[in-house]
């Protein structure tokens, strides 16, 4: 519900705020709601079913969502990231994060600026970026599988332990 609310929000900042632009980079916007639907249900999967055993699951939760809301380019644009990094194995490594991949995704889909200049500075963004969220995709079906294996094979002492 909150994710439909912001992402309405957003829409209707670029068409009203700015322009929206219709290509084939706007198919990375469903791509990157795959990624983060199929990493968000595997992640409630494993976190709700060690949440019944350890209740500090969830202290430790706001924590993680914390850490990664800045590791993520969220609030800054990848191509400050490429620029510090240079392309080497330190950005090979930070693009190994699925939730960057859909995040990068979802700017070069619905910012409007693409793959343009703004303020001087060219967008960056990685190569073969299709690519890599349908590994990242494919990872995390394979991910979901195994947490929803794990919750349905331990809900049945959920009970006893609640």
């Amino acid at each position: 519900m909150n994710f439909a609310i912001q992402f309405g929000v957003l829409l209707l900042g670029i068409l009203f705020l700015s322009r929206f632009e219709f290509g084939w980079n706007l198919l990375y916007a469903p791509a990157a709601v795959l990624v983060i639907l199929v990493y968000g249900t595997a992640l409630s999967f494993v976190l709700s079913a060690l949440n019944v055993y350890l209740r500090d699951v969830q202290h430790f939760t706001e924590i993680f969502i914390l850490v990664f809301f800045w590791v993520s380019p969220i609030v800054y644009a990848f191509t400050f990231v490429h620029n510090a990094l240079k392309g080497g194995w330190l950005e090979e490594l930070y693009l190994a994060n699925p939730i960057t991949l859909a995040i990068i995704g979802a700017q070069k889909a619905l910012w409007p600026a693409g793959s343009e200049t703004v303020d001087g500075v060219t967008q960056a963004w990685p190569d073969h970026l299709d690519l890599r969220m349908l590994v990242a995709f494919l990872i995390g079906l394979v991910l979901l599988w195994l947490s929803h294996r794990l919750f349905a094979r331990i809900q049945g002492d959920f009970a006893q332990e609640l």
